[in-house]
């Protein structure tokens, strides 16, 4: 497990590495998203494909704006960390 500075560093710097993980796994490191994705009505959690999906096709599919999600999901995981 990272240090709570190598994963405020990650999060800074890893836009790109959240939108490719698996949803399954993103909700797994962090439960607390699970909150974001139910507040954008997306079906993901519980979902037999999030373990298939990576963020990245999810927001594709709902048609939720990446910049605006990634924003508040980053911001999500660092106040979880602080």
């Amino acid at each position: 497990m990272r240090s709570m500075d190598e994963e405020m560093a990650h999060l800074k710097d890893g836009s790109t590495a959240l939108e490719q993980m698996s949803v399954d796994a993103l909700l797994t490191r962090w439960p607390q998203a699970t909150t974001l994705f139910l507040r954008y009505r997306m079906a993901c959690v519980g979902c037999s494909f999030s373990a298939f999906d990576t963020l990245a096709e999810a927001l594709h599919i709902y048609a939720i704006p990446r910049h605006v999600f990634l924003n508040e999901l980053q911001q999500l995981i660092a106040s979880s960390l602080e």
